[in-house]
This record gives C-alpha cells, sequence and structure tokens, in this order.
C-alpha cells in the first residue's frame, strides 16, 4: 500500500507531565500536534472546543461585516434577516452538538455576533438616543429571530429524539443510552427524566457532549412527543425557549 495514503497526525495530550511520544508508520515518523480539525470542527486535547468557538465567531464577524458594507442602505430588516441567516448563522451552528459550549462565557461570545446583528438589522428604526434599547431578546421579537443558544439546546433535542426513533443509524451511541422506565403508571411528566444519568463528579465528565444531549433532552421532554415530526418539535422548542 502506498505511504501516501498515510496522512495522519497525533495529538500530543499532557497530563501532569509532557511525556514526549513519536510515533511512526513503516518508518515515517508522524507529527505531533495539539490540535487538528476533523469533518470542520477542531479538536483540542481536553475537548473544550474554545478555540473552534474562537474560529467560528471570527469567522462569523468576517462575514457580517460583509454584509453590514454591502447592504447599509437597506431598510428593510427581514432581507438583511435572510443575509444573516444565510451566511453568517450557519456558522456559528455547524456541528453545534458536538462542541456546545458549556460556560457562559463562551455562549454570551457567540451570541454577541447576533446582537451585532440586530443593532444593524433595526438602526433605521427611529431610537431615541436619550432612552434605554428595548432588551436583546425584544428585538430578537421584532423580526422573529431566535436566540442562538435556544437553537443550540434545540438541536441537542432533535439529535436525539432522531437517534431515539432510528432516523440516526448509531448502534455505538444507543448502547450508551439507559432508558428510566418508571416502576408505576405517572399522572404527570414533572420531574420525569426517560434518560438515566450516573453521578459525575467533575465536570469534565459531565460536559461531555452525548451527555449534554441527554440532559437538554430530559429537561424538555414534555414538549417531545414520538408521534411528532421533527420539524414540529423544533417549532414547539423555539417557541417554549424565546416566549
Amino acid at each position: 500500500m502506498s505511504l501516501n495514503l498515510y496522512k495522519c497526525q497525533t495529538m500530543s495530550f499532557s497530563w501532569r507531565r509532557a511525556i514526549p511520544c513519536n510515533y511512526s508508520i513503516q518508518g515515517i515518523q508522524l507529527e505531533n500536534v495539539t490540535e487538528f480539525r476533523n469533518l470542520g470542527v477542531l479538536m483540542d486535547p481536553k475537548l473544550a472546543f474554545t478555540n473552534h468557538i474562537n474560529f467560528i465567531i471570527g469567522k462569523a464577524r468576517s462575514m457580517l461585516g460583509y454584509i453590514k458594507r454591502w447592504s447599509k442602505e437597506f431598510n428593510d430588516p427581514y432581507v438583511c434577516k435572510l443575509l444573516y441567516t444565510s451566511l453568517v448563522r450557519p456558522n456559528l451552528e455547524y456541528a453545534s452538538p458536538v462542541w456546545n459550549p458549556k460556560y457562559a462565557v463562551h455562549s454570551d461570545s457567540i451570541e454577541s455576533v447576533q446582537k451585532q446583528f440586530i443593532l444593524f438589522a433595526l438602526s433605521y428604526l427611529p431610537w431615541d438616543p436619550a432612552l434605554n434599547l428595548p432588551p436583546y431578546e425584544a428585538r430578537l421579537k421584532l423580526i422573529n429571530l431566535p436566540t442562538l443558544k435556544s437553537r443550540r439546546i434545540t438541536a441537542n433535542v432533535c439529535f436525539m429524539f432522531k437517534l431515539i426513533t432510528g432516523s440516526i443509524d448509531s448502534p455505538s451511541l444507543l448502547r450508551n443510552i439507559n432508558l428510566n422506565v418508571p416502576t408505576r403508571p405517572m399522572r404527570s411528566l414533572s420531574g420525569y427524566e426517560p434518560i438515566k444519568l450516573n453521578v459525575c463528579r467533575v465536570n469534565y465528565l459531565d460536559f461531555e457532549p452525548f451527555r449534554s444531549m441527554c440532559k437538554d433532552f430530559n429537561k424538555f421532554y414534555f414538549l417531545v412527543c414520538f408521534s411528532y415530526t421533527v420539524e414540529k418539535i423544533k417549532f414547539s422548542l423555539i417557541n417554549h425557549l424565546n416566549s
């Protein structure tokens, strides 16, 4: 087999003390790296995805600046919204169930891109500088735009819904789901968690991507009906999270 097929890179993990590890294939030494891109997502040794989040924010801000320059004379916010949802927002949401931010500082940084957009889209309105602007969520409702955080939660819940219903074929992930079957009939779903999760003592395990998706599914299970379509579940979740 040709050696050109082996274009591999190894990630150098640090744990207390750096241990140099040199790997080779058929005499060709592989390069040690601290991060690599896998299907468009920057992977780092701690799986914190901080570099990936910073990268997509920078990419989205650059595209938003392009839209501002070429559409500054538009006075229709829905035209600007179409450009934003087509060119900017996909950069902030691609594969979000994998890198969904765990800390508020990262979530706020992502949301700040949409905050800049909404100020630009509604800049033609006669705001009185002497008065405070409406809250961010209220401004989004003027053009029917949900928060980015609510869309990431919706993506997590819909992923779990499609996994459980078989729309996503992944036996390895299904084996990690422990259904919590009640021992007696329940009159209400209040407090019921359909997926049983073990207690984690460290944040590293508690913030694991698949576990985070399970927690979101448990939290909003009352909005999920397995007779619904995915689009109907998305609609219910977005309305609930942005009401």
